[in-house]
């Protein structure tokens, strides 16, 4: 399986990495404590400094009158290529 390995913070860089699938599929994995704050509810700022590189930025989706524009297919029929099945 192909992973993204962080190479380094500031400025965010990864490298990509191959492992073996047995070892990922099927592992629970959990945020480690020093992540959470010490009322144990929320993340503490270890945890936004580590995801911010992956989640900042904005998402330009064409809305409508607000609301998200999505692409209109054309309804093109196709011949059938395939014998029908027994």
């Amino acid at each position: 399986m192909v992973t993204l390995e962080r190479a380094s913070k500031k400025p965010y860089e990864f490298t990509t990495g191959l492992h073996s699938l047995g070892d990922i599929a099927l592992v629970e994995r959990t945020i480690p404590d020093d992540w959470i704050s010490e009322d144990g509810w929320l993340p503490n700022q270890q945890f936004i400094d580590y995801v911010a590189p992956l989640i900042e930025g904005e998402a330009n989706v064409p809305t409508d009158n607000g609301l998200p524009h999505f692409a209109q297919l054309n309804k093109v029929p196709v011949d059938k290529k395939l014998p029908p099945r027994d």
